[in-house]
């Protein structure tokens, strides 16, 4: 009995697709050209691979910059043999710890490293910063790969990526394996769904203007005007719903790491959503428009989640950085609103190297260098 000519064509078509989708996995599994740093809920980074970044038209940056992942998927030296007898440090936090346009030691956490250098003996620095991770991959970098490792210390740099990231709470608990669901479990055993989910996870970046902008130019930017009852809403959102949960989370980040014997230490996001006037142009900032919103609604935003990350710090005593107030706004050091440039990473090392340095030199007085 032949199928009716109708129901035949659903069933040619419904064969084509599953088949072109079972040729799209074998391909991707032999080959995928997305660099796929999450699969479902497992993280997977690039080792002992070098990268070349071209910025022929940029004059903030370098024009030709080589990046260079270790045998551990970070930047920095490799893990060395001796590891547990080192002070051993990693840096977690997005984009603007990663500072993908920098060459290797330019980076902020390679400046850090050089200064500390200079003061301790055995000092092993590396930088774990991962484009677009928010405080819930924090989490999941944290138990799958630095837990292990064990550190003397990670520093988080955190907030600007958990701005306006309203489906965290329930995206939180889907990255969480014990809350897995099925479609999840389905993605993260299928090159092809999670090769479909990085790229709309970075379209999704892109749509809340955490990317990169090259290059913002302060003086020729465009001003504009929020209505300040619709900016107050926002703001009250952010600071009563949003940053609670990001509270959680830091919590649960310092949680995890003293119970592996890891100190954390927190470090405020600087960036150039400031109300307040360039110290390069002289033009002021606020007014500018980004993403929708001023630089100085924006900046009240990012204000939301330096103070929580300040009251989390406070209420667990756990050491603090706070970089946010230390660095002036000056678009030299940025080279767009928020990553920095070499003289940028040059001075946001420098500052949190002042600072590690005496409560480090309490803790590990065994380690310092004589001068």
């Amino acid at each position: 009995m032949s199928l009716p000519k109708p129901l035949r064509r659903v069933v040619a078509v419904l064969a084509g697709g599953l088949i072109a989708l079972l040729l799209g996995e074998i391909a991707l599994r032999v080959y995928n050209p997305v660099n796929l740093r999450l699969r479902g809920t497992t993280l997977v980074l690039p080792t002992n691979r070098r990268y070349v970044f071209k910025n022929p038209n940029a004059t903030k940056l370098d024009p030709v910059v080589e990046v260079v992942r270790n045998d551990l998927g970070f930047r920095g030296p490799p893990q060395p043999p001796d590891f547990e007898k080192r002070l051993t440090i990693i840096a977690i936090g997005g984009s603007t710890t990663e500072c993908l346009h920098l060459a290797e030691d330019k980076t902020w956490p390679a400046v850090l490293s050089h200064a500390l250098d200079e003061k301790f003996d055995d000092v092993w620095v590396n930088n774990a910063g991962l484009d677009g991770h928010s405080t819930f991959g924090h989490i999941q970098l944290v138990r799958q790969l630095i837990l292990p490792l064990k550190p003397d210390y990670v520093l988080l740099m955190v907030g600007i990526n958990d701005i306006d990231r309203g489906d965290l709470n329930q995206y939180d608990q889907g990255m969480l394996t014990e809350y897995q669901s099925f479609k999840q479990k389905l993605i993260s055993g299928s090159e092809l769904l999670s090769t479909v989910q990085a790229i709309w996870r970075t379209s999704r970046v892109q749509d809340l203007g955490l990317g990169h902008e090259f290059e913002l130019n302060v003086e020729t930017a465009k001003a504009g005007h929020d209505d300040p009852t619709i900016a107050a809403k926002y703001i009250s959102d952010q600071r009563d719903r949003l940053a609670v949960h990001y509270a959680e989370r830091l919590r649960l980040l310092v949680h995890d790491t003293r119970a592996a014997g890891i100190e954390p230490i927190f470090i405020t996001q600087t960036c150039l959503f400031v109300d307040a006037t360039d110290v390069a142009t002289g033009r002021p900032i606020g007014p500018l428009k980004f993403g929708g919103w001023t630089a100085a609604t924006r900046g009240q935003a990012v204000e939301v989640y330096n103070e929580t990350t300040r009251a989390v710090a406070s209420e667990l005593g756990v050491h603090l950085v706070d970089l946010a107030r230390q660095v002036p706004p000056d678009s030299r050091l940025f080279y767009d609103w928020m990553h920095f440039t070499n003289t940028g990473a040059e001075l946001v090392g420098g500052v949190i190297a002042q600072d590690l340095i005496p409560f480090l030199a309490e803790r590990h007085k065994d380690t310092l260098r004589a001068h």
